[in-house]
């Protein structure tokens, strides 16, 4: 399968195939065989350090989409996020277990997530992850307006402070 196919096959399957929310993107076979694609397609990519801090590390993979798919290891006791994107994006659980806390018609919602998990964030929808154990996360945007540079985020303030207390 062509890098491209399989990007394609990835947004397929998180969109389409694991349906519209967590509670319909949880099942063990169909996240492995996401991976499976994941581990095929970055085989041979150049990893880099973009983010370091006391919360954990975050790495990039470029993708010959011009799409990065990002890495990020969390540090247990901190929080990380607390902003929205304009366009979706799909964060799977590697391994570890947090609380995902997003802001949804007017109110904070949170899922706890366990390796194998994913979520949809849609454009504008506020999101922050609290880390319960040291926990691996990938993470990417999806749709026409994904690759690098295309996308804009926006901190959500009441999420934001939470991080930075967070951080103290």
């Amino acid at each position: 399968m062509k890098n491209e196919e399989a990007l394609a096959y990835i947004q397929h399957e998180f969109i389409e195939r694991f349906g519209e929310s967590a509670e319909d993107c949880t099942d063990p076979e169909q996240t492995r065989e996401a991976l499976g694609v994941l581990t095929g397609l970055t085989v041979g990519l150049a990893t880099k350090l973009v983010h370091q801090d006391a919360r954990g590390e975050i790495y990039s993979l470029l993708l010959p989409t011009n799409q990065e798919l990002m890495v990020f290891h969390c540090k247990a006791g901190y929080l990380r996020g607390g902003h929205s994107h304009d366009v979706p994006e799909v964060v799977l659980v590697l391994a570890g277990h947090f609380h995902y806390h997003k802001w949804l018609n007017g109110q904070e919602v949170v899922t706890e997530m366990y390796p194998g998990n994913c979520e949809l964030n849609r454009p504008g929808e506020a999101h922050m992850g609290e880390f319960l154990e040291d926990t691996w996360l990938a993470e990417i945007k999806l749709g026409e307006h994904a690759g690098v540079g295309q996308w804009s985020t926006t901190d959500f303030e009441p999420f934001r402070q939470r991080v930075r207390e967070s951080m103290k």
